[in-house]
């Protein structure tokens, strides 16, 4: 029961906020213009990043599509690999340091099997003396 009234008390204090906001609320139209007063200049800027990364990509299309048709775009693949990798240009393979000082060493061609492990018999455990704890 208990479950029930706080259910319709959240569904109401709900229903009264929406209510609320529409009514006493701004429209669509009313925040874009206060939010161009206020932040104009941050969306001037996001605007023109905004184009210029889609005229970029509009390249990468073009000459990929170039690329297709048989034309060469091999500058513009090192163009945009550079983007993919932040600017910080080719990707060094750090695999190759690792051992670096035993690379003279010849490499074994057969390993060596391994041992079995010898089983310790009963009477060998019972000779053995128990550990300080006492278990």
């Amino acid at each position: 029961m208990r479950t029930l009234e706080f259910g319709l008390m959240v569904l109401g204090v709900t229903a009264v906020g929406l209510g609320a906001t529409r009514l006493f609320g701004k429209s669509d139209e009313e925040k874009e213009k206060e939010l161009r007063h206020l932040y104009g200049d941050r969306i001037k800027a996001s605007e023109s990043s905004k184009k210029n990364m889609q005229a970029f990509f509009d390249t990468m299309k073009k000459n990929q599509q170039q690329q297709v048709a048989g034309a060469d775009g091999t500058q513009q693949e090192d163009k945009f690999a550079d983007l993919l990798r932040g600017g910080k240009g080719e990707i060094k393979n750090q695999s190759l340091n690792v051992g670096r000082e035993l690379r003279d060493v010849p490499v074994v061609t057969t390993p060596l099997p391994l041992q079995p492990k010898k089983k310790k018999s009963k009477d060998q455990d019972a000779n053995e003396p128990k550990s300080s704890t006492g278990k």
